[in-house]
């Protein structure tokens, strides 16, 4: 145990500004029991700062899901670097004391808490049948690095804390192995990605689990489609201060996308104070 991990076993109380590293036990059995699990927290000196938890789900095709959560003991800015990609590394160094190790490298996201004990959704991991089937006991570390109220970080803090930090535009421009159509009134057909879809919005996923093959009308326009699509993709939509924000906002409540109804709220407004 180091005095820089974040886990439910660590007594020493791991410094904010110290943690590296966050450490979940039993990784393999929890991706398969989906639930809500508890991570561990970080201080300043006695005072508690973050804890983080997480959620599992499993998806079609058995993808088994982490989303991971942090909870902001009290109010402020805080800068989150968190591994960037699902790609693991496993290091065995016994029988029972044996390491799946995401990538080091991080991209950084802000998250703003205006009350204490405010959630902020972080990321969310993906591994396959045979990811998981590797870490049955095995110890998930999630490198971290945590900056407190940085100063340099001052407006749009709601915007930055809701783009994803792993941007899959380009995977939807390229159509790189798509494995699943959407089809609109129009007739018009859309490949697209069952696990984008079915991680980021819990009505795509009970509609996609309800389907026996793998294509899917949905009665929206093409353009309030492919808007939906920029978002699942890309965890924004480009130029949103020029959009029907209202109209937005249907569609982020009809698929119940909790990021896309904040982010257009926050538009709404400054269009408002705009004016």
């Amino acid at each position: 145990m180091h005095d820089n991990e974040v886990s439910a076993l660590n007594t020493m109380k791991c410094q904010t500004a110290d943690a590296k590293k966050l450490c979940i036990y039993d990784i393999g059995l929890k991706l398969k029991s989906p639930g809500q699990y508890d991570i561990g927290g970080t201080y300043t000196a006695d005072q508690p700062d973050l804890w983080f938890f997480y959620v599992t789900s499993v998806c079609p095709g058995y993808n088994y899901l982490l989303n991971l959560f942090l909870c902001h003991r009290k109010s402020g800015i805080v800068s989150l670097g968190i591994s960037n990609g699902d790609e693991l590394t496993h290091q065995i160094i016994n029988d029972v004391d044996n390491s799946s190790l995401l990538s080091d490298t991080l991209t950084w996201q802000t998250l703003n808490a205006i009350q204490p004990n405010g959630k902020s959704f972080v990321k969310t991991f993906c591994f396959s049948e045979a990811d998981v089937s590797k870490m049955n006991h095995n110890t998930l570390v999630i490198p971290v690095a945590i900056q407190m109220d940085p100063k340099r970080l001052k407006t749009d803090v709601v915007t930055n804390r809701i783009k994803l930090q792993h941007d899959l535009g380009d995977m939807l421009l390229k159509q790189e192995k798509t494995d699943f159509i959407i089809k609109t009134p129009s007739q018009k057909e859309y490949k697209t990605h069952k696990i984008v879809l079915a991680a980021h919005s819990s009505v795509l996923r009970n509609m996609i689990k309800s389907l026996k093959e793998n294509i899917m009308f949905i009665d929206i326009t093409d353009n309030d489609l492919e808007l939906l699509l920029e978002f699942l993709y890309t965890g924004t939509v480009k130029d949103i201060m020029k959009r029907n924000c209202l109209h937005l906002l249907e569609i982020a409540e009809q698929f119940q996308l909790k990021n896309l109804i904040l982010l257009t709220k926050h538009a709404i407004n400054k269009q408002k104070n705009s004016l």
